[in-house]
């Protein structure tokens, strides 16, 4: 290997540890549908209502008709409502 081959291969592996882990999900891959078994198992319209309200994470739109969630954040959120759902019952 080239002493410039090493740098560009050098260069890229910089490159791809700043680049964080994430992915991105699409409505269906959230709520699920015939190709994705649910993340977290409500309705569309009950997804964009909680959008709304800010419970949920808003969105990020990478176009027109493109609109996608950072798993991070759905992660957290799943976090938080079983935090709540485990202190709601405990209050019982």
């Amino acid at each position: 290997m080239t002493n410039e081959h090493q740098r560009q291969r050098d260069s890229f592996q910089e490159r791809d540890q700043k680049i964080p882990d994430e992915r991105l999900l699409r409505l269906n891959q959230i709520v699920g549908d015939e190709n994705h078994p649910p993340i977290i198992p409500v309705s569309k319209s009950t997804w964009w209502f909680n959008v709304r309200k800010g419970i949920f994470p808003a969105p990020i739109h990478l176009g027109k008709r493109v609109t996608v969630w950072r798993k991070s954040e759905l992660d957290a959120l799943i976090k938080r409502l079983s935090e709540e759902a485990r202190n709601d019952t405990g209050r019982n």
